[in-house]
């Protein structure tokens, strides 16, 4: 560590400056949320009282509008702001499962590498990750990142299915797309 103190100074300098540039999203209303580098604005339609808050993302109109569910809220004692945070992580939960396999197929082809299952996580200190058996998994948080570190990550995992390991043969893989 001594030896190449200078290098990880430098490298943990790099970091702090990327995470201080980093958005810090809350996914309330009015909040503009980057996806995959298209910004939407969290909405609120109508809204009636006592029912459970769903979202949806609407692509054309580039919002993610909180709605009324069908059910009773459950959780009366969280605050509006955190049903609706809730409900906007679960939409984007949602649309990162569509998200990632269109990515996934984009490069696969590319690639001539198939998984046997695109997945998607909440984990939240792993970005993504390749079984043994093919399926590739990948944290929907990855989906507010810029396009060409969601990419990066997906071609990553995709290289797995070729070389399950961090070989120089893997980040050749790497390297060719």
């Amino acid at each position: 560590l001594e030896h190449r103190r200078e290098e990880i100074v430098q490298y943990l300098d790099r970091v702090s400056a990327y995470v201080d540039q980093t958005p810090k999203y809350t996914f309330s209303e009015g909040e503009l949320i980057t996806i995959a580098e298209r910004p939407f604005r969290v909405v609120k339609a109508a809204i009636k009282p006592g029912q459970s808050l769903k979202a949806a993302l609407d692509e054309k109109r580039l919002e993610i509008r909180i709605y009324s569910g069908t059910k009773l809220n459950e959780t009366p004692y969280e605050t509006y702001e955190q049903q609706a945070a809730k409900a906007v992580e679960e939409a984007l939960i949602a649309y990162s499962r569509t998200w990632f396999a269109k990515r996934v197929q984009h490069y696969s082809q590319r690639m001539s590498l198939q998984p046997s299952a695109v997945k998607v996580s909440r984990a939240k200190t792993r970005y993504g990750s390749c079984s043994s058996r093919g399926s590739l998994n990948f944290c929907w948080r990855i989906l507010l990142a810029p396009q060409f570190i969601a990419d990066y990550i997906v071609v990553h995992e995709l290289a797995h299915l070729a070389h399950l390991n961090h070989s120089k043969a893997f980040y050749s893989v790497v390297a060719s797309i």
